[in-house]
């Protein structure tokens, strides 16, 4: 079994912690700055020094300088929230790992969503992509940051769509505070032709997650917050009315299993079998060369409101 560890506790409930205490997989030592009810350790490396692999919740310790010396230390690691770590940290980061042996998973990511695992490789590889992204408005919008919250998981989306290198960015943002737009727009072009259009908001009216891939005369539309796909293909018989060019075939919806406790059997796999998992490392640095692009237009050609 593998020995883990937990620092901090982010936004995670008891619940989520307990799928790690509990997995039939991991042998759970204890944690570090969590819930009281866990045995709790003093200090990071009392803990530290009796795992194998750490479970890092917290982002005020998942700096670079840290998650550096944990990889230095052969630890297998999972962190929550990599926002702080630059591109060329990841790039860092990816060479200790592989001189270490060990696996650097991140929590954040969307593709662990069972809607995705229906859509096979014949659906990939889409021509056009569209990815909306909105959160339903609240006065505390403040606190939400487009760039760091939202931007890292929706180009990870679109990276998992398009198996292609990228060739241009496109973006722009709308706001009141320019370090902190409430809208934004971004395309991205690929090598190999494909587009991937990006809307995300915290100015909506709804909480709405949807990736839409467009396929010559059908449509995948998948539903992040409903874990549901639908199947839309042309309708010959009203293509005179051009508002609804377009009929469900099928819409399949999948049991809300949890994603993050696949993303912890995926882990657990990647240490034994010695892989790169779905939210890797490498993973990272596409995600954040492409954001790096993106922050920076946003800055270059926003509009305030």
């Amino acid at each position: 079994m593998i020995k883990v560890g937990i620092f901090g506790k982010g936004n995670f409930s008891s619940k989520e912690f307990d799928y790690i205490r509990t997995h039939e997989a991991f042998k759970y030592v204890g944690s570090y700055g969590s819930f009281p009810e866990m045995e709790d350790y003093k200090s990071p490396i009392s803990l530290l020094n009796k795992v194998d692999a750490l479970f890092i919740f917290d982002i005020e310790i998942s700096d670079y300088k840290t998650i550096k010396e944990f990889t230095r230390k052969s630890k297998h690691i999972y962190i929550h929230d990599p926002s702080r770590l630059s591109h060329s940290q990841g790039q860092q980061l990816q060479k200790l790992a592989q001189e270490a042996g060990t696996v650097i998973q991140f929590g954040y990511s969307p593709v662990y969503s069972n809607a995705l695992e229906i859509l096979d490789d014949k659906y990939l590889e889409a021509p056009i992509v569209e990815i909306q992204h909105t959160i339903k408005y609240n006065n505390n919008g403040a606190t939400l940051s487009l760039l760091n919250d939202l931007l890292l998981q929706d180009i990870e989306m679109a990276c998992h769509f398009v198996k292609s290198e990228i060739k241009s960015v496109r973006a722009n943002g709308l706001g009141n505070i320019e370090e902190n737009p409430d809208q934004i727009y971004a395309r991205l072009e690929y090598l190999n032709g494909s587009v991937v259009n990006l809307n995300i908001s915290k100015m909506g009216v709804e909480n709405k997650y949807i990736s839409t891939l467009f396929h010559g005369n059908t449509q995948q539309v998948v539903n992040h917050l409903e874990n549901s796909v639908s199947f839309f293909e042309e309708n010959d018989l009203e293509k005179i009315n051009m508002t609804n060019n377009f009929h469900s075939v099928s819409k399949v919806t999948l049991s809300q299993d949890n994603n993050f406790k696949k993303s912890l059997s995926d882990f657990h796999q990647c240490i034994l079998n010695c892989r790169q998992p779905k939210s890797s490392i490498d993973s990272f640095i596409d995600v954040k060369f492409i954001a790096n692009f993106i922050v920076d237009q946003v800055s270059s050609n926003f509009a305030k409101i």
